[in-house]
């Protein structure tokens, strides 16, 4: 639980210190991108340290397309 916690208040810290300069230059595309790149890291991240199974990437890729 201490590794999640580590991981949560981390990707809070990065935030607290890039999203004031992203939204006072209004560089809201880049704000957006952040903000949707740290959410899905913190989230993958935290399913590592609970260690729940997710699928490969590529084997999301593959399901999409259509390959088996």
């Amino acid at each position: 639980m201490l590794t999640v916690t580590m991981i949560w208040l981390t990707g809070i810290v990065l935030g607290a210190f890039q999203i004031p300069s992203l939204w006072k230059r209004r560089m809201l595309k880049d704000l957006t991108a952040f903000a949707v790149l740290l959410l899905a890291g913190m989230i993958l991240s935290t399913l590592l340290a609970l260690f729940i199974p997710f699928p490969k990437p590529l084997d999301m890729v593959n399901f999409l397309i259509g390959r088996k």
